[in-house]
C-alpha cells in the first residue's frame, strides 16, 4: 500500500532576500542626514568665530571699567571700537576718527544721543571731560551688532567703439 505521507516533499524556501543594493528611498534620505548634518555644523562654526570676536570684546570692555585714569580710558576704548568696526565688516575701521567715525558708529547704533555723548570730534584732547556709561554701552551695542553685507563690486561699463 502507498502511504499518502510517503509522497509528502519538503517545502523549499526562497533564497534569503538581500537588503544590497538599498532601496533608492534610503539612499536618499542618507544624503539628506548628511547634507543636513554638513550645513549644521558649518552653521555652529560660522556662529561660533562670530561669537569670538564679540567675547574679546566684552572681555575687553571688563578690563576698561577697570582703567581709573580717564586718558588710558578713552584710548582704550577707541581701540575696542575701531577693532569692532572692522570685525563688523568696516574695512577701513581702523583708520576712522572724528565725524567718519561717527557716521559709521550711526549703520549700528540707532541712539544719535549716544553718540553725540561719545564726543568723538574732541576725543584727542586731554582735558575734555568723558562720559565712561556712554562709552561702555557703545561698546556693548557694537559687540551685539550684526555685521554689514559686502558691497558687491562694480561691475565695469563694457566699452563701445564707434
Amino acid at each position: 500500500m502507498n502511504d499518502p505521507l510517503q509522497q509528502l516533499h519538503d517545502i523549499q524556501l526562497p533564497e534569503p532576500i538581500s537588503t544590497w543594493p538599498i532601496a533608492p528611498g534610503w539612499i536618499i534620505l542618507l544624503l539628506l542626514v548628511l547634507i543636513l548634518l554638513s550645513a549644521g555644523i558649518i552653521y555652529l562654526r560660522r556662529r561660533q568665530r562670530q561669537n569670538q570676536w564679540r567675547q574679546a570684546v566684552r572681555d575687553a570692555q571688563h578690563q576698561l571699567r577697570l582703567l581709573n585714569e580717564d586718558a588710558s580710558f578713552k584710548q582704550q576704548a577707541l581701540i575696542i571700537i575701531k577693532q569692532a568696526l572692522l570685525q563688523l565688516g568696516h574695512q577701513d575701521g581702523l583708520s576712522l576718527y572724528g565725524q567718519s567715525l561717527a557716521l559709521r558708529l550711526h549703520q549700528h547704533i540707532r541712539e544719535p544721543s549716544l553718540i553725540e555723548s561719545l564726543q568723538l570730534d574732541s576725543i584727542y584732547q586731554a582735558s575734555i571731560e568723558i562720559d565712561r556709561a556712554a562709552w561702555c554701552e557703545a561698546i556693548q551695542q557694537l559687540s551685539r551688532a550684526k555685521p554689514i553685507k559686502p558691497i558687491a563690486k562694480p561691475v565695469p561699463e563694457a566699452k563701445h567703439g564707434i
